[in-house]
């Protein structure tokens, strides 16, 4: 039993016909180019062998891209001090690569929420800095804080919201760890992040590893 669709799925690569149609004006002139001839079956031939040429330069210029990197991601990763476990998926490998390369260009907040968004992906809600008016600051004999946080401030804290859509607690897990090796290696020594699901976080109430501090 033979099966068809009843509509085309994907966008048509006219590369072939408009390559052979180039030639067969060229040809048209002087020649018959009508299709069954030797000729336009000739043509026909060379048109797949340029066509075949544009290939190799469109997959060679997207070495220079992490997120369509090919033959070079392993030598980008590699330099990058990347080692993805065995069987991720390319996909989640360029995500990271991605995310690893945005954040060379600086460490400013810009730049490491852009680079969470890369990590990861679909699963990345938001990211922000701590309104000024929302920063607790505890300072001991004054306004110490909990235990452990006598002396702490909120001040300076980045917020990095992920959502879990499509993702096992492990698999959400997994993802988080990767978003925090790379603000690891991009934030400031004076500037601290959380990194969770919530957008709220209150003492003794919130979920560890998934509230983030608002």
């Amino acid at each position: 039993m033979t099966w068809t669709l009843p509509l085309r799925l994907g966008a048509r690569d006219d590369t072939l016909d408009i390559e052979h149609g180039a030639l067969l004006d060229a040809l048209r002139r002087y020649f018959d180019t009508s299709e069954g001839t030797e000729l336009w079956d000739e043509t026909r031939a060379e048109a797949r062998a340029i066509e075949m040429i544009w290939r190799i330069g469109w997959r060679v210029g997207k070495q220079n891209f992490p997120l369509k990197m090919l033959e070079n991601l392993p030598k980008w990763e590699e330099a990058c001090r990347l080692k993805p476990a065995i069987g991720t998926p390319d996909v989640e490998r360029r995500a990271a690569l991605a995310g690893k390369l945005r954040g060379l260009g600086g460490n400013d907040v810009a730049s490491m929420i852009a680079s969470a968004a890369l990590v990861a992906g679909k699963n990345f809600t938001s990211g922000n800095l701590i309104d000024p008016s929302d920063v607790v600051s505890y300072w001991p004999g004054i306004n110490p804080g909990p235990p452990g946080y006598e002396f702490s401030s909120s001040f300076a804290t980045l917020g990095i919201q992920l959502n879990k859509n499509g993702l096992s607690e492990a698999e959400f897990l997994a993802l988080r760890n990767k978003v925090i090796e790379n603000i690891d290696d991009l934030r400031p020594s004076w500037m601290t992040y959380v990194i969770g699901t919530d957008d709220t976080f209150l003492f003794g109430i919130g979920i560890v590893n998934q509230s983030v501090v608002a």
